[in-house]
């Protein structure tokens, strides 16, 4: 809610905490932490660290909705950028990751949500509009509950996208 710069110390302490416990899922859930909060104050760069290693346990876990979960937070930090190539490179990355994963997943969810809003910025209505479509078919009453600010933005992208495909 605006106020990441006054999280991130949390978030940092959390991180140092977890590597004390030498609990790798810990850390990689604060590294995580750290990742959004960082990029939400335009720590790019601090969230890309932070993402990375929270990608790299993941992946020494063999855990493909973190994975997943990963590339689409690596997707949104690129996206502060402005650089949505980049970023739909990242949410593609996200649903490789989680093909294996059955059932509605939120990280699934906003990768396909997130996906189809840089692809509106690219200029590629059509897919964005897949997209926004998959989005839609994933999302669940607990996923509007976890984040309705999600859901809020998929209608955004959506509505968007259909003007888009009008003109």
């Amino acid at each position: 809610n605006g106020r990441s710069g006054e999280a991130l110390p949390l978030a940092r302490a959390a991180l140092v905490q977890a590597g004390f416990a030498d609990d790798s899922v810990l850390v990689r859930r604060a590294s995580n932490a750290c990742g959004l909060l960082s990029a939400d104050t335009a720590d790019v760069a601090g969230g890309l660290e932070h993402h990375i290693r929270s990608l790299r346990l993941a992946s020494a876990e063999r855990n493909h909705a973190e994975i997943g979960a990963v590339w689409s937070n690596i997707g949104l930090t690129v996206a502060v950028t402005g650089n949505h190539e980049m970023a739909a490179r990242a949410y593609h990355r996200a649903l490789g990751a989680l093909e294996p994963v059955a059932g509605p997943v939120f990280s699934r969810f906003t990768a396909c949500c997130n996906l189809s809003n840089s692809l509106y910025h690219l200029g590629e209505i059509g897919e964005g509009l897949r997209f926004g479509t998959r989005a839609l078919e994933e999302l669940s009453p607990a996923f509007v509950s976890r984040d309705p600010h999600g859901a809020i933005l998929l209608c955004r992208n959506m509505a968007r996208l259909l003007i888009a495909a009008r003109q």
